[in-house]
């Protein structure tokens, strides 16, 4: 293929999300038509009278409409405005487009019968949509593409009670016909590509960033991962046999919200108050109290001030529900969490410190600070309810020598910490299960 592309920008925009940065680009393409090639099989335009027929017709009814090319309307004739555009680029769009439409019409006869029909049908057609070329957005569609489209459909609606099969069935041609003809009732390719637009995927993931709480304690680990790793893209790939093209399949916008609907699923039932609490990771239920508050009362606003009451994204709905039910969560266990720490002595400021020597060691040790920083230990010191230089001295010294961690008189709190404390770190748990073997 011969293809000439020409891409007119009229402005950039940079969206930044942490480290990553997505350009938006506003303007459109330009590229002239080129042809295309039929494909093998029974029927051929050599090989059909009434075909070469229907092609002189087909060719004859074009040249009509090319004279007045391009200012047969008000968007093509703005093509006069374009450098670029050269009329002499189309001279033979008449016998160019009559061919495609022959071609299509055969390709899609001489396959519907094939095991792979649909995808390779699928295939052709997008080949041959492509080869129309391009006008940049307000100069009207390819030219005598939507008459392409016309065309084969008025083609096999005319011959689909003649279309037989040896390898399937009668109803399964009928079925497979009307398939086929649904790829031609409405040239659809438009609204496709503005539904899978980059800038409108871009825009819809920002807003769900924006709103979903990362800035709460809960998530903020989860907030630079989600900044850098951004789902434009479904994992699926597709190659083009026609075009000769790999494409990675990108979202739509109905499939990024099924996505992100998921992913906040996803994370709210594996991070909450429950699964916190289980890890001994809230000692300050009064923080969690109003963290929550403010982050439902930012959601509040922004639902108000972004989306009509009609049509809220189905996110949204979920994290209103998370945010009630958590906070009546906290609610209930605040007393009990002062109840219990009142009474509780352990863990000790050395359990503590086996606990951070373990889940260091084993990567899984969670601290929004860096470990093993001031802050990292104030905030350890904070979620036990201990004093941070306490627990600083004793990690020091274990960490330091394996001799004094290993002493006898420090089985005591290895064990406390394996029964107590790793129940959530696998990896942490196997290591202290050793080192406490060693230490007997």
């Amino acid at each position: 293929m011969n293809r000439h592309k020409t891409f007119l920008i009229d402005s950039i925009k940079e969206y930044c999300f942490l480290d990553s940065k997505f350009v938006q680009f506003k303007g459109g393409e330009y590229e002239v038509p080129f042809e295309t090639n039929p494909t093998d099989g029974e029927h051929t335009l050599e090989s059909c009278k009434s075909c070469q027929k229907e092609w002189q017709r087909l060719c004859n009814e074009l040249s009509e409409k090319f004279d007045k090319f391009p200012n047969c309307c008000k968007y093509h004739s703005k093509l006069n405005e374009l450098n670029i555009f050269k009329k002499d680029d189309f001279k033979n769009i008449a016998e160019s487009t009559a061919n495609k439409i022959i071609f299509t019409y055969h390709h899609i006869i001489n396959n519907l019968d094939e095991d792979n029909w649909y995808d390779d049908i699928i295939d052709y057609v997008l080949y041959t949509f492509e080869s129309f070329g391009s006008f940049p957005t307000g100069y009207g569609e390819p030219f005598r593409r939507k008459y392409y489209c016309e065309s084969v459909l008025d083609l096999i609606t005319n011959i689909e009670s003649k279309i037989t099969s040896d390898s399937i069935t009668t109803i399964e041609v009928k079925t497979r016909i009307n398939k086929v003809k649904k790829l031609f009732e409405n040239d659809t390719e438009t609204d496709s590509n503005e539904d899978r637009d980059f800038n409108l995927l871009m825009s819809k993931y920002e807003e769900w960033y924006k709103v979903f709480p990362f800035d709460l304690s809960y998530f903020k680990h989860l907030k630079e991962k989600f900044g850098k790793t951004i789902p434009l893209f479904t994992g699926r790939t597709r190659y083009n046999k026609y075009l000769k093209t790999t494409k990675n399949e990108v979202h739509t916008k109905d499939s990024l919200m099924v996505v992100l609907l998921h992913i906040t699923k996803e994370i709210l039932t594996s991070i909450n108050g429950l699964s916190l609490y289980e890890k001994g990771l809230i000692t300050d239920a009064e923080k969690h109290q109003l963290e929550l508050i403010i982050s439902n009362r930012k959601l509040e606003l922004f639902q108000l001030s972004a989306m009509p009451n009609n049509s809220k994204q189905e996110y949204i709905k979920v994290l209103k529900k998370w945010f009630k039910e958590e906070k009546e969560f906290i609610k209930e266990i605040k007393p009990l969490l002062k109840h219990k720490s009142a009474g509780t002595v352990r863990p000790y400021s050395t359990d503590i410190a086996y606990f951070c020597f373990y889940t260091f060691e084993s990567k899984e040790l969670q601290t929004h600070n860096t470990f093993p920083s001031k802050k990292a230990w104030k905030e350890i010191a904070n979620r036990f309810g201990k004093d941070d230089t306490n627990i600083q001295k004793a990690y020091n010294i274990i960490f330091k020598s394996s001799f004094e961690r290993l002493k006898e008189t420090k089985t005591n709190n290895i064990r406390y910490v394996i029964d107590n404390m790793l129940t959530e770190y696998p990896k942490a748990l196997e290591i202290a299960k050793k080192e406490l073997i060693k230490a007997k």
